[in-house]
């Protein structure tokens, strides 16, 4: 009797630990868009993103030294060419959208980085896909080219350069996924990511110190802008930003790879990819808290998104 409902347990208690790790790398992944809304209200868009990048380059600096001795040399110049497309060139592009475009809308185009992964793995890899994928691929398709139109003020029609910015962004996460998956099979990829950022750190450095913020940062008191008071603790919103920006880059590039790697190998790539459905709702809601609605067509759009999505990923 206790041979057989052990196991039972068991497996009960990695299903509750795993839904866990589901919700909060959805919530980490999710709340990123709010925290380069913060962070716009302080920073430049490149502030924002060399800051994030700086940030997620310095936690993972950890690992650096292991990862240049398990990572054959020939491929250093891959790993480079990760971070640039994985998280360096994002980046910027997510931080530039949305000085226009609010975290919802930001989180909802966001979604379609697997519908640009199977693309790319179709027209440059080699692989097939079945008519449930192309379905998927075209309802994704549409529905991100009515959201770019409906993602003026308001859901207004409207053609802006600032939704494709973000389609920019989705298109450089596939290319990462798929050139990974090709060139660096058999490496960890808290090695490839940990080698990737610290690459990447010179980089972000010199990009920073070249924005003004040093100048920026050594304005007259007076002219500093208040965020908040908690518990009778006056906070400045320069340093409020800059908390939120180092917080994105610590958690959503290094936790949230920690956490997705470890989802991987407790469930299957199915499981963990259900984490895709669950960001735009995560990013909807916090725009929500800050008053932010979206438009019948844009829910629609956010719809047709997700439905596109679940159907590339369905297999054959």
């Amino acid at each position: 009797m206790t041979s057989t409902t052990a196991p039972a347990t068991e497996a009960r208690q990695r299903l509750y630990i795993a839904w866990t790790l589901l919700f909060v790398l959805a919530f980490i992944w999710g709340s990123s868009f709010s925290l380069i809304k913060i962070g716009l209200s302080v920073f430049t868009p490149v502030q924002v993103a060399s800051l994030r990048v700086l940030s997620a380059g310095s936690v993972m600096m950890w690992v650096a030294l292991p990862a240049f001795r398990h990572i054959p040399r020939k491929k250093w110049l891959y790993a480079f060419l990760s971070g640039m497309l994985g998280v360096f060139i994002p980046a910027f592009l997510f931080a530039y959208a949305q000085t226009k475009l609010n975290s919802a809308v930001a989180g909802i185009l966001n979604a379609l980085t697997p519908i640009f992964t199977l693309l790319i793995a179709v027209a440059f890899f080699q692989q097939k896909a079945h008519t449930m994928k192309w379905i998927g691929m075209a309802l994704g398709f549409i529905g991100s080219v009515l959201l770019t139109l409906a993602s003026g003020t308001n859901g207004k029609f409207e053609l802006t350069i600032y939704p494709f910015l973000i389609i920019l962004a989705t298109v450089c996460y596939g290319l990462n996924g798929n050139m990974a998956k090709a060139v660096m099979q058999g490496i960890s990829p808290i090695y490839l990511t940990s080698m990737s950022l610290t690459f990447l750190l010179p980089f972000a450095l010199v990009v920073l110190l070249n924005s003004g913020l040093p100048a920026q940062w050594n304005l007259p008191a007076s002219t500093k802008m208040v965020y908040a008071s908690w518990f009778g603790v006056t906070l400045e919103a320069r340093w409020f930003a800059l908390g939120c920006l180092v917080f994105l880059g610590m958690s959503s590039t290094a936790l949230a790879m920690l956490i997705f790697n470890k989802l991987m190998q407790m469930t299957s790539a199915i499981f963990a990819s259900a984490v895709t459905y669950l960001i735009p709702l995560v990013a909807m809601g916090w725009a929500m808290l800050d008053g932010i609605y979206l438009t019948g067509t844009q829910l629609l759009c956010m719809l047709l998104i997700i439905g596109g999505v679940y159907l590339a990923n369905r297999k054959s």
